[in-house]
């Protein structure tokens, strides 16, 4: 999964943090009960945050709008229904629009009034799609 951090690299805007200690990221794990997908981990040892052009992606950080625990315990507060094993991967700013991550590593996003749909197989995935 380090290819992860090489492809995130050579986005377009992309710009990472110094990746966070594995105690850290094993930490919020286990404050949020799940367990990050393989690409997300690869991605928080790599990076703990980063942006890719507009998008802000949470991680482990002192910073509260881009801590994964933080951002993901107020969405699950504000989005009850969602399955208690997705993490937020971007709080988008947008119209409460909301991007989760699985740990099998399918992507979600969530707004008011709609159903939670399905966006793509990855955050890489994801990234490459909001690119074009």
């Amino acid at each position: 999964m380090q290819d992860v951090a090489e492809q995130m690299k050579a986005m377009p805007d992309f710009c990472g943090g110094n990746g966070a200690p594995q105690k850290d990221i094993d930490a919020a794990q286990s404050t949020l009960g799940v367990c990050f997908s393989d690409e997300y981990l690869a991605y928080l040892s790599a990076f703990g945050v980063a942006r890719v052009g507009s998008h802000e992606l949470t991680g482990v950080s002192s910073i509260a709008r881009l801590d994964v625990v933080r951002v993901t315990q107020r969405e699950r507060a504000l989005n009850p229904d969602v399955p208690s094993n997705w993490y937020v991967v971007e709080d988008t700013g947008i119209d409460d629009i909301v991007i989760w991550q699985d740990e099998s590593g399918r992507i979600h996003q969530t707004e008011p009034g709609c159903e939670p749909a399905d966006v793509a197989e990855s955050l890489l995935d994801a990234l490459r799609l909001w690119a074009r």
